[in-house]
């Protein structure tokens, strides 16, 4: 039989045969489609997606508006009418050239007959540029749309916009796209509070000629007439969401930080390693980040259209895990917590990207899904093609259950369509979106008898008049000009803390205090509510007076641990009311000395002043301040103290630290670059201390410091040298110094080797360390080795036996006995933990440890001849000349030091 005919009629049994173990393999684990950038899936339709949104028991999911009646949304807003406002986009991620409109919209969205699907959907306005913030406002809307903010105007009442007006800009969009200026939400004082996204750059100013410089994640705040625009904090990646409670406080959701942050007027916050401004970090709320660091939208809750325990939480999207998370708000004094909750909404398909939430005035929780395979700006390359464009939905979430204290979800009647009566009573509801929606509405629209009715009501203090109505009603009365001082002064001294809280709020909105209304601020720095005298330091950040500081230094002493907020709102209205020169004079005494000397000179470094300079010397002068502080204080009386008085700095710090060479070194070094950032020149007393302290460093480099040497590992980046002198545990139970690479982090790598030596017969030493994560397998990377002197060949080879305690190692190296060799410690691991390597207590010490870390010589050769070369000091040539010619100075990064110092100082060629 043909081989070809026997193959056919077996190869129904041979394949049974190869498929069975094939069957029997275990297949590779799927990759979880959450934890992608490039989802794997396909899209479902919106009914289908809305059948994949999981919610707690008695919450129900409705689909508001999807493609194509709108594309990728971005932001939601309501009007008074409770018509939902969306800006949607499909020109993202690519801004369309501002030689061309856009092909972006805004749209309108009504749901007429109350089942909570929109069934009138209009477009308000057109040709734009991937708009984000939107606010509707007056007779249409304020929008951002690439490269300004509009007034984007309906004059004529067709519902669509047919005037634009330019309010500021441009703004910057011209490095990314993502973030930029959204989440558009006017606050309790009528500003209109924004956030502006990553890596963007701009410089805007109001009508006023106020210019405002932001760079990156910041948040701001302007005028709706376009008279005004001014950074409210500085900081966060990428912001992107932002809702206010019912206390005023602002909160933004924030991308690649932490989730959520709590806004403090003029802090700073972290931002991918820019600096603070000199006070610190403004403390975070949270610590946990939801699994992601992809955070979008941002909504408080308050109202009874959801059970108790859903009530003042914080919702945040979660664009990477496809979930909206969930956070209880916990109060310590003024600052917020926020302790994780289970999620609100669990999606089973990964192309739910919640972007943004509001809460409506029905009560029920909006979410805008900007549908997409792809969600990622900077992971995924914005040309891939499995980016979506248009599709997008709008998910409403409410509850129908049977928990007996929530009211069902009904859109209530226009705010146009009451009366004054019944808009005043709004300002009571307990939904703060419905309040905050009435005190604009009558802001902007209500006659003279409207306010004479409030103000009555207020004054008259009936049953009905509630805490958050007299809160409404007072911002309703003070943005109108219509709050009497009796009133106010009333409110601030309050019993309802809320009311005094929003009283010292109105303060800090005027432009200009009387004598009695500062006086009102004061008194609130005393009142037992955390938020009162939150607000009040607040208030007098904003009106700068001598008088302020005696009160602040003694709220400052007495704020309790676990306020961080307090604590560093009251150090923020220090720093600005001690940006004045005249208000130094009026420091107590009791500042110049003991404690609040030293939170005094902590705020020095926020302050740009020459008196605060002199504050710094006088303090160093009178205490001994904490080491790791005196570097940052003296490198800032450098910049801002008068020329003539650096020389009394300058002793003023050798003397202290006379014995200290490298910390002396770190203070030279900030004394100088703080003169030369004010654009001084370097007097005779530090040319003196520079030779004297370049005499000092060099004189400890001596043959038994270059015992060992450090050389870049092959094939890796340059890294600083990681070889310190550390004592560590030991197996025998005796403590010893080790040549380690722990201390200045695991990431640094580096190979160190001793000068030639005999090889004796027999070798033994200690070793610590490890080579990788200890639950998983070795990674071998780390080495102690022994090489033959002439030829470099590895001689003997050991390993660090992935334990903290040293264990010892024994070689028998008898047939290498009396040839010349040298150790090569290698730490080769640049993983963030686990990498690292300890040797020490050499037996017979052929090679013993140096008097001085490897990288400490580096770093005094390093700080010799930066000393050298700036001062150029032309005494210590010889010196210089002599450690480039020894052959003991083998260090890549010495050797650069050295023969640095010398160029620097003779630039024309002495070498």
């Amino acid at each position: 039989m043909p081989r070809c005919y026997l193959l056919l009629l077996l190869s129904p049994l041979l394949a049974l045969l190869i498929a069975a173990p094939l069957r029997a393999q275990p297949q590779p684990a799927q990759e979880d489609p959450f934890q992608t950038n490039v989802r794997p899936t396909e899209p479902l339709t919106p009914q289908e997606e809305q059948a994949a949104l999981r919610v707690p028991p008695g919450f129900e999911v409705q689909l508001v508006a999807a493609e194509p009646e709108i594309l990728k949304p971005m932001n939601l807003a309501f009007d008074e009418r409770g018509r939902l406002w969306v800006s949607d986009s499909t020109e993202y991620p690519y801004a369309a050239p501002l030689d061309r409109p856009g092909r972006d919209s805004i749209k309108i969205l009504e749901d007429t007959d109350g089942d909570g699907r929109a069934d009138r959907i209009t477009t308000f306005a057109d040709g734009l540029n991937i708009p984000i913030g939107v606010l509707p406002y007056g007779d249409g809307a304020i929008v951002f749309s690439i490269p300004n903010i509009w007034y984007l105007r309906d004059t004529d009442g067709d519902g669509q916009a047919d005037r634009r007006e330019k309010l500021f800009g441009p703004m910057g969009f011209e490095r990314d796209t993502h973030g930029m200026n959204n989440a558009f939400r006017r606050g309790f004082d009528g500003w209109i509070y924004a956030c502006h996204g990553f890596n963007n750059e701009t410089r805007v100013q109001g009508r006023d000629g106020h210019l405002v410089h932001m760079k990156s994640g910041n948040t701001y705040r302007m005028r709706a007439d376009g008279s005004r625009i001014e950074q409210f904090t500085w900081g966060q990646v990428n912001p992107f969401g932002m809702t206010i409670d019912a206390w005023g406080n602002l909160f933004t959701a924030d991308c690649h930080s932490k989730p959520i942050y709590q806004l403090l007027r003029g802090g700073y916050y972290p931002s991918f390693g820019a600096p603070h401004d000199g006070l610190g970090f403004v403390p975070p709320m949270m610590n946990h980040l939801h699994g992601s660091t992809a955070i979008a939208g941002v909504a408080y809750y308050s109202g009874r259209n959801f059970p108790a325990e859903y009530r003042g939480n914080l919702y945040s999207g979660n664009v990477m895990t496809s979930r909206v998370n969930r956070n209880l708000m916990e109060y310590h004094g003024s600052t917020i917590l926020a302790r994780e909750l289970p999620d609100f909404v669990v999606s089973e398909d990964p192309w739910f990207r919640p972007v943004d939430m509001q809460v409506g005035p029905d009560g029920a929780m909006y979410v805008a899904d900007f549908y997409n395979r792809i969600i990622g700006h900077y992971e995924v390359p914005l040309t891939h093609p499995g980016r979506d464009r248009h599709r997008g939905r709008i998910w409403r979430i409410v509850y129908r259950g049977d928990d007996p204290g929530s009211r069902p979800a009904e859109m209530p009647r226009a705010l146009s369509e009451l009366t004054d009566e019944q808009r005043i009573a709004e300002l009571g509801d307990e939904s703060l979106a419905r309040r905050l929606a009435a005190t604009n509405y009558l802001v902007d629209t209500a006659g003279d008898s409207a306010l004479d009715q409030l103000l009555q009501s207020l004054q008259s203090g009936g049953a009905g008049v509630t805490g958050p109505l007299r809160v409404h009603g007072l911002w309703v009365l003070h943005r109108r000009g219509r709050l009497p001082a009796e009133t106010l002064a009333a409110a601030a001294a309050d019993g309802d803390r809320l009311v005094a809280t929003h009283a010292m709020k109105i303060l800090a909105d005027m432009p200009r205090w009387s004598d009695a209304q500062r006086g009102l601020v004061l008194l609130g720095l005393e009142h037992p509510g955390a938020f009162v005298r939150r607000a009040a330091a607040d208030a007098l950040a904003l009106h700068p007076d001598p008088r302020n500081l005696e009160p602040l230094l003694s709220l400052l002493g007495q704020v309790a641990d676990d306020d961080p907020l307090l604590r560093q709102t009251v150090r923020i209205a220090l720093r600005d009311n001690l940006r004045a020169a005249e208000a130094w004079a009026a420091l107590p005494d009791e500042a110049r000395q003991g404690e609040q000397a030293g939170q005094i000179a902590e705020l020095c470094l926020a302050i740009p002043h020459d008196a605060a300079a002199r504050f710094l010397l006088d303090y160093l002068r009178r205490q001994e301040a904490p080491r790791e502080q005196v570097a940052e204080y003296v490198r800032h009386a450098a910049r801002y103290i008068p020329a003539a008085e650096a020389s009394a700095l300058a002793e003023l710090v050798r003397r202290r630290f006379a014995g200290d060479l490298d910390f002396q070194q770190q203070l030279l070094e900030s004394l100088v670059a703080g003169v030369e950032q004010r654009g001084g020149q370097l007097d005779q007393p530090l040319s003196e201390w520079a030779m004297e302290l370049a005499a000092a460093l060099l004189a400890t480099i001596d043959d038994q410091a270059l015992a060992w040497s450090n050389i870049p590992l092959a094939g890796m980046a340059p890294a600083d040298n990681p070889w310190v002198l550390q004592q560590r545990p030991c197996s025998d139970g005796q403590p010893a110094d080790f040549l380690c690479s722990l201390p200045h982090g695991e990431r640094l790598t580096g190979v160190l080797r001793s000068r030639p030596f005999t090889i004796p017969e027999r070798l033994t030493f200690y070793t610590a360390g490890h080579l990788g994560f200890p639950n998983e397998p070795l990674v071998p990377k780390n080495f102690i080795r022994l090489r033959d002197a002439r030829t470099h060949a590895l001689l003997r080879e050991a390993r660090p036996p992935r334990h903290d305690t040293a264990r010892q190692v024994e070689w028998n190296l008898s047939e290498l006995a009396g040839r010349q060799g040298y150790l090569e410690l290698v730490d080769g691991d640049d993983r963030p933990a686990y990498a690292w390597l300890a040797v020490g207590r050499f037996e017979p010490p052929v090679v013993g440890l140096p008097p001085l870390a490897p990288r400490d010589v580096t770093e005094r050769l390093r700080g010799a001849g930066q000393l050298i070369g700036r001062f150029r000091l032309e005494q210590f040539d010889e010196r210089l000349l002599g450690l480039l010619s020894s052959p003991a100075l083998v260090e890549p990064a010495a050797i650069e030091a050295v023969a640095g110092a010398l160029v620097q100082r003779e630039p024309s060629g002495l070498l």
